[in-house]
């Protein structure tokens, strides 16, 4: 994929017109329209908070409910060379995404009860998501498992975790489900930003998205987008940091742009006061997306990228989101 967005973070210093944002009563052909400018007629201004739209304001964080009461990792992290990552791991109704056509898959009941484990080291359950009623984590027996009750229909569970490593230990994260059992090279986060695993059934599956902790401004953010009709809708989301606490929205629109012949995303985040942070956008396709992220600050451009699947209930055109974004770092 090849970043298709004004090529600086705020786009003040790049030329690029800065318009009203493209949301409220705007048909699709201005959406469309917003697609093929430079910057998604996105503005640079603040806004009330969550954008003043219940959209935003009722998508479903991950919460402290089934989160660890005492941190388990501090001693594994007190150990010379030790390797700490951040990484959200969701499970469920995680189809292939038909954000060009009218397809939508049809939820199953599964059952995802197991757990996540390290051979050495310490997990740090930080926060949870969703977790229906019966479901839930299990009181914990050592610092490296994390067991849980798990059952997803249509929607999705999953966990915000704290992975310390030792020096020489492997970076193996072992997910072990009654539905699904696979290892998470935490490695490979230094490179790519996670990994989707689906079942057979074309329905179900596993995302996980995360980072190693370099000491950098990073973090999440994941939410759900709308199709108004094939290849062309909008989205809204949470951005997160690295203890899982939510620190602003995100909204936007995605498409696909005929005068740049590609399929591409904008979007704007603002802190959970309103206050302006950045504009993004990049390109997306076959589940994932990739582009900058962009600061107040026009010589910070960062980047964000993810992955996207078809949402919770047959027939409502929309879908889910997660990916991770970060700041430029200094070195």
């Amino acid at each position: 994929m090849r970043y298709a967005l004004c090529s600086i973070a705020v786009f003040a210093l790049a030329g690029c017109t800065v318009a009203t944002s493209p949301f409220g009563n705007e048909s699709d052909v201005q959406i469309q329209s917003a697609l093929d400018s430079e910057n998604g007629g996105l503005s640079t201004s603040a806004e009330p908070p969550a954008f003043s739209d219940p959209a935003v304001s009722s998508i479903e964080g991950f919460i402290g409910d089934g989160a660890d009461t005492q941190d388990l990792t501090t001693e594994a992290a007190k150990v010379q060379g030790a390797q700490r990552f951040h990484l959200a791991i969701v499970w469920g109704h995680l189809p292939p995404a038909h954000d060009a056509d009218s397809t939508d898959a049809v939820p199953s009941i599964m059952d995802w009860t197991g757990s996540v484990s390290v051979d050495a080291g310490a997990i740090g359950v930080k926060r949870v998501l969703r977790f229906d009623i019966g479901d839930r984590v299990l009181a914990r027996q050592n610092a490296r498992e994390v067991d849980f009750v798990s059952h997803t229909l249509p929607h999705v569970d999953g966990l915000y975790l704290d992975v310390i490593v030792p020096a020489n230990a492997s970076p193996t994260l072992h997910f072990k489900t009654k539905s699904l059992t696979t290892d998470i090279d935490l490695s490979s986060l230094v490179a790519k930003p996670g990994g989707a695993v689906r079942l057979e059934d074309g329905r179900n599956g596993m995302f996980f998205v995360g980072y190693k902790d370099d000491g950098c401004a990073q973090g999440l953010l994941f939410g759900r987008w709308r199709k108004d009709r094939p290849a062309l809708g909008e989205f809204r989301g949470v951005v997160v940091d690295g203890n899982g606490d939510g620190i602003g929205h995100i909204r936007g629109i995605w498409g696909h742009a005929p005068k740049k012949n590609a399929n591409v995303f904008f979007g704007k985040y603002i802190d959970r006061q309103g206050q302006f942070r950045g504009l993004f956008g990049g390109v997306y396709g076959d589940g994932g997306f990739e582009g900058l992220w962009g600061t107040v600050d026009p010589k910070n451009v960062g980047a964000l990228e993810g992955y996207y699947s078809d949402g919770y209930e047959r027939g409502d055109g929309r879908g889910v989101f997660l990916g991770r974004w970060a700041e430029k770092c200094p070195r």
